[in-house]
């Protein structure tokens, strides 16, 4: 197993385990204490503790409040995204494919941005310490964002082969088991002054007589054994 596979799949596992649970911040005062993470806080008091949903509080605290709970829904649904694409990235880089490894990328270091954001509203709303989710959720995103720009690095995009298609070069020239083709393309009629049984110059006879009405330079038509001049656009009689 390659090793940005193994970063992928195990900052995975601890970003999950760091989004379930509730050990983000953590504090006490006066013989009470108390932990909160993304979803969920714990209160305990002389051994009796309650815990409750982040989102009970939604409404019932002031703006600072408000940003917490807004930020640790945001940093959950997008640790949880970051987690599925992380795992298929790394399932995906171990059969030689890269993935989804590029979304894990952006979506784990927007994911990680915001849980600091969150955790910095937090420690100002009061003297808290970190708990143990804290390192294991930035252990996670560093793991993830590592293995996800190894892969890209590793598997990067091959570049689209580009097609010119020239005047004179019918559909297919140049591709691999088609012969190359010169001139119009089948089925189009001959160009301006070219008279069917029109030959290349290198087919045509070294000299050729001036033409009687214009002067100027004929053509030799082999199909038909006559002069052809291509400034008057007909055969010399």
């Amino acid at each position: 197993m390659k090793p940005f596979s193994i970063l992928l799949l195990v900052g995975a596992l601890f970003i999950a385990v760091a989004l379930l649970t509730t050990h983000w911040v953590a504090g006490g005062y006066d013989g009470s204490t108390f932990h909160a993470g993304l979803y969920s806080s714990g209160f305990c008091h002389d051994g009796d503790c309650e815990s409750k949903l982040m989102l009970s509080y939604f409404g019932r605290g002031g703006p600072r409040a408000m940003a917490t709970i807004g930020l640790g829904m945001l940093t959950l649904l997008g640790g949880l995204t970051s987690c599925v694409l992380a795992v298929i990235a790394g399932i995906a880089t171990t059969k030689g494919r890269r993935g989804p490894a590029a979304h894990a990328l952006l979506f784990t270091a927007i994911t990680g941005f915001v849980g600091l954001v969150f955790l910095a509203v937090t420690h100002g709303i009061t003297p808290t310490d970190w708990g143990y989710s804290t390192p294991l959720f930035l252990l996670g995103v560093g793991g993830v964002v590592t293995g996800a720009a190894l892969a890209l690095k590793a598997f990067p995009l091959a570049p689209r082969p580009m097609m010119m298609m020239g005047y004179g070069q019918p559909m297919g020239y140049g591709m691999p088991g088609m012969p190359p083709v010169y001139g119009q393309p089948p089925g189009m009629p001959p160009a301006y002054g070219q008279p069917p049984g029109y030959v290349s110059p290198q087919q045509m006879q070294p000299q050729t007589p001036p033409c009687n009405q214009c002067g100027g330079q004929t053509q030799f038509v082999q199909q038909y054994q006559k002069l052809f001049c291509g400034r008057c656009n007909r055969y010399l009689v």
